[in-house]
């Protein structure tokens, strides 16, 4: 190992971060932007480097933001927000290529993983208890853990009152429609039945002239 370097940035520009990397290197590794894509390059041939967070630091995500050492990688969307790139996040191209540069530990003061180390295993798994500010949106602090045991708990709220709220709609449906069928339905058996009883009453009625012209044939042949 030619040596360690510790990176400190002051600055918030990218010209910052670049003018603290070639000066917290002693020159050793060139940063440059090809087509607008960070580059960081060893600066001697044949000499290699590695990236790992100071221990105890507070990171400030600078490299990740700029897709250095990333799991993932991303793409920004015209009038889409910076913190919104769900849609477009997937596995870094260069991880998928060849699994194995993913590291299970941290790099030590040699510059080496130990074997067998899950130093990065075991604080991905810590992240869950970690307080993060404002999280979802919430504007308290609280664990990913307790957020999503409570965002759990409340899409199930949530779709039991739906499923409530279309049982509550379904049985008031049910009782409009009887009551309009109520009001202004046709019952076909009553109808047939008052078709019946005008159609007999129609019948007494032609027999009663039939009879009352029977009646009037004989009187008149009587005289």
């Amino acid at each position: 190992v030619a040596g360690t370097y510790t990176i400190t940035t002051g600055g918030t520009t990218v010209n910052d971060l670049i003018a603290a990397i070639e000066t917290g290197t002693a020159g050793q590794i060139d940063v440059s932007l090809p087509g607008g894509q960070f580059q960081l390059t060893a600066a001697q041939p044949g000499h290699t480097f590695a990236i790992s967070p100071s221990a105890g630091g507070e990171p400030s995500n600078a490299l990740a933001i700029l897709g250095v050492n990333c799991f993932f990688s991303w793409s920004e969307q015209v009038g889409r927000p910076l913190d919104d790139l769900t849609e477009t996040i997937r596995v870094n191209d260069a991880i998928e290529a060849e699994p194995s540069l993913i590291s299970s530990g941290y790099l030590d003061e040699n510059g080496m993983v130990a074997p067998g180390s899950n130093d990065v295993a075991r604080a991905i798994l810590n992240l869950q208890d970690k307080v993060i500010d404002d999280m979802g949106g919430s504007g308290t602090s609280t664990t990913m853990d307790a957020y999503y045991s409570s965002l759990v708990a409340q899409v199930g709220v949530d779709v039991q009152n739906t499923v409530n709220n279309e049982k509550f709609n379904d049985t008031l449906l049910g009782q409009y429609i009887s009551r309009k069928e109520g009001i202004s339905g046709v019952n076909l058996d009553h109808e047939m039945a008052e078709l019946l009883k005008y159609q007999h009453l129609y019948q007494a009625a032609a027999k009663l002239i039939s009879i009352a012209d029977e009646m009037m044939q004989a009187l008149i042949s009587i005289k």
